[in-house]
């Protein structure tokens, strides 16, 4: 084998095996609905949702699907997406 051949087998091999070693990408962290629920009523961060503070806003930019009972809102949070909003105050017992 001729030595340029062999620099090339030997170059290929060792980024295929290097990409191969590589490890996967972490995946980002999901702020869920439930914790920025949490994160807007004590102001603090929950999950991977930053904290609160004050009347928070919860944006969505897309739809989503509920899977589990949400904790209850004990302060004021406007809920906006798709082209409408729900205003909650901690004293009102409904959305």
């Amino acid at each position: 084998m001729s030595r340029c051949l062999y620099l090339l087998v030997c170059f290929l091999l060792s980024s295929f095996l290097s990409l191969s070693l590589l490890p996967a990408a972490a995946q980002a962290p999901v702020c869920t609905l439930s914790d920025r629920i949490k994160s807007a009523n004590t102001d603090t961060v929950a999950g991977a949702c930053p904290a609160g503070s004050g009347h928070d806003i919860i944006t969505f930019t897309e739809d989503i699907t509920l899977t589990e009972a949400l904790p209850p809102i004990t302060g004021t949070i406007t809920i906006e997406g798709g082209g409408s909003h729900n205003q909650r105050r901690q004293q009102t017992s409904h959305l």
